[in-house]
């Protein structure tokens, strides 16, 4: 089956966007939002069972950006009634920009102690700001 994303639902994705940027104190980050529309996309094995991501992301940290692809998948899984909440989808999706130096380090074989270090910390800093 083929699923379009409607004007309803994208706004619903914009407002929990706007939302969560403030919250997450990254209201300077751009962020670049697609909407894929058709047939949700074969998945991964991954632990032994089919992962069909709902939402994938592209991060430039040095420039605060963020493009958000949000899949077919996750909107045939709520319109079928799953519980499944597209405002956490986007939460999650928002929580990579906290959480990219630290994966991009991870990344890194030849990273220092201090490097890896300095990332923890600017990434707990940002995190108790939170709370």
């Amino acid at each position: 089956m083929k699923y379009n994303w409607t004007k309803k639902e994208k706004d619903l994705v914009e407002k929990y966007v706007k939302k969560y940027k403030n919250v997450l104190y990254i209201d300077g980050w751009t962020v670049t939002i697609h909407f894929e529309n058709g047939q949700p996309m074969a998945g991964d094995r991954i632990r032994g069972r089919d992962f069909i991501p709902y939402a994938t992301n592209t991060i430039t940290e040095a420039y605060e950006k963020i493009e958000i692809t949000f899949h077919a998948a996750l909107l045939a899984d709520i319109r079928s009634s799953q519980k499944l909440e597209l405002e956490q989808t986007v939460k999650h999706e928002l929580c990579h920009c906290l959480t990219q130096e630290l994966f991009e380090a991870s990344l890194n074989r030849h990273i220092t102690e201090k490097e890896c270090v300095d990332a923890v910390e600017r990434l707990t800093e940002r995190i108790s700001k939170l709370i």
